[in-house]
């Protein structure tokens, strides 16, 4: 459907683009932060049909429980006082080595703690709105490594039947594991009232901005 196909650009390619990297990577699960997001519930069921074991990474407990029902093997709160010694078991018990990272700031430096020697971090978003951080000692000693993670870099590098694949990939998941939900939808007089209110409930789903012409839908694009 034209809704689903709308959203499909971003976060659908991006998950799988990701899910592909950390496959290449051999390594048995990952750690993604935004978990509650909805690129982060993509890739935990989008893992999940791949074998590959997820931990989320949230900000409040309500998130925690929307992680495990989307099938996250470990869903963490950030805030908890135990969220360090919880890291660092679900990373031990799935096999993890990679992180991906939309937060950025201090979490950066938990996230590669977490990680086994040779745990790669790969940042693609800003949450926090601060510097990441790393241990130098992790660097040094631990052989591990922070990255950047921007998907039209990425795609560019890939070529173009990795970009085929890619794509075709989304085509058959966006109905299932990559499925966006949407909260509301809005046309395109009301844009401005669909991104407030997206702003202010985000992990409540997407808001669908529709453009008519007439009685025609002749497009369909997200906030």
């Amino acid at each position: 459907p034209l809704e689903q196909a709308a959203a499909s650009i971003v976060n659908p390619l991006t998950t799988v683009a990701m899910l592909d990297f950390v496959e290449s990577k051999k390594s048995k699960g990952f750690i993604n932060t935004a978990g509650a997001s909805a690129l982060g519930l993509m890739a935990i069921r989008l893992g999940n049909s791949k074998g590959l074991k997820s931990i989320a990474v949230v900000r409040r407990d309500q998130q925690v429980e929307l992680c495990k029902e989307a099938g996250a093997f470990a869903a963490l709160n950030s805030t908890s006082a135990t969220f360090e010694d919880d890291l660092k078991k679900a990373v031990a018990e799935s096999g993890t080595t990679i992180a991906l990272d939309a937060v950025g700031g201090d979490l950066t430096r938990k996230l590669m703690t977490a990680l086994p020697k040779g745990g790669e971090v790969h940042v693609y978003g800003a949450l926090d709105m601060k510097p990441a951080t790393a241990d130098p000692s992790d660097l040094i000693f631990g052989g591990k490594s922070l990255h950047g993670f921007f998907m039209s870099t990425v795609a560019a590098r890939a070529g173009l039947i990795t970009r085929f694949k890619w794509s075709s990939q989304v085509a058959n998941l966006i109905q299932n594991e990559c499925k966006t939900d949407f909260a509301r939808s809005v046309e395109l007089e009301n844009v401005a009232d669909g991104l407030r209110s997206y702003v202010a409930h985000m992990t409540g789903g997407k808001v669908l901005v529709k453009c008519f012409q007439g009685d025609e839908f002749t497009s369909s694009v997200k906030a």
